[in-house]
């Protein structure tokens, strides 16, 4: 392919209108699509300078660069602060869309999603000392074979933490809709780390009683309460929920006297004494 050294045009001027290269003007502005010195197998978009480059496809790859030459299908590369992409959407319904199509297989004999299959990922990569280095993932992956009528989906998100840049899986939530913390196989609805000498597994921070509770609420004030049933039920207190009088002005055997404190300590955990 012919080179098409770029040159500033004239308003209105047209130059190499063939199918090498074709020159636009606005104005007093012009730009020129050519075929690059240092690729036969690419076009560029000029500014009206002649020199500076503004789009560079690599017909050879299929690759499309936006202030760069393009080193995978679509690269983009701006020095301009909070610059990014836009998805503008005007419509009475829907909402702008960002998709991610994943099949396996060759163009035209696809072949479905199965499990461990990644179906879609987004990076997060920054700059280190001398290079880029992973921060975190977000991953969406198949966890069984997908048809037409189920498609049963697991979503990871990965973080790298201090003196690491290999992202680690730290939330997990199931297709089912179970949730791990550090945890990626999750065996009920929320699934926490077992607690350390350094960090306990989960933790709730001293507020007020709700005015009106819902089934299921937990909450700490002076005591941990969880309200069950239109009842607010202590669950633990500051200390522990044993000891205290078990008797009362008369004389209990040692049986009797380990049978009432039970059921002291069971009225106290239910929230019948407090």
């Amino acid at each position: 392919m012919p080179y098409f050294p770029p040159t500033l045009l004239a308003s209105g001027a047209r130059d190499g209108a063939t199918s090498q290269a074709q020159a636009f003007t606005n104005g007093v502005k012009a730009a020129k699509i050519i075929a690059p010195a240092n690729s036969t197998n690419a076009f560029g978009w000029y500014r009206a300078d002649g020199t500076t480059q503004d789009i560079y496809y690599d017909s050879n790859n299929g690759r499309l660069g936006i202030g760069t030459i393009p080193d995978s299908v679509f690269h983009a590369r701006t020095t301009t602060a909070n610059a990014g992409l836009r998805f503008q959407n005007i419509a009475d319904t829907g909402s702008p869309l960002f998709s991610f199509y994943r099949a396996r297989g060759t163009l035209g004999s696809e072949t479905p999603i199965i499990n461990g299959a990644r179906v879609g990922e987004i990076q997060f990569i920054g700059f280190g000392a001398t290079a880029y280095v992973s921060g975190a993932f977000l991953r969406a992956i198949g966890n069984a074979t997908w048809t037409d009528t189920s498609a049963p989906t697991d979503f990871h998100i990965m973080l790298s933490d201090a003196g690491s840049v290999t992202p680690t899986e730290r939330l997990t939530v199931k297709s089912k809709g179970r949730v791990g913390v550090n945890n990626t196989s999750p065996g009920a609805w929320l699934h926490l780390p077992a607690s350390t000498s350094l960090e306990a597994s989960l933790r709730i921070p001293v507020g007020v009683a709700p005015t009106t509770p819902g089934n299921g609420d937990m909450w700490l004030a002076t005591r941990l309460r969880l309200h069950r049933s239109g009842v607010s039920e202590i669950v633990a207190t500051g200390a522990q929920a044993t000891g205290g009088a078990a008797t009362a002005g008369a004389s209990y055997t040692a049986t009797e006297q380990t049978m009432l404190q039970k059921v002291y300590d069971a009225a106290r955990t239910f929230g019948m004494l407090d």
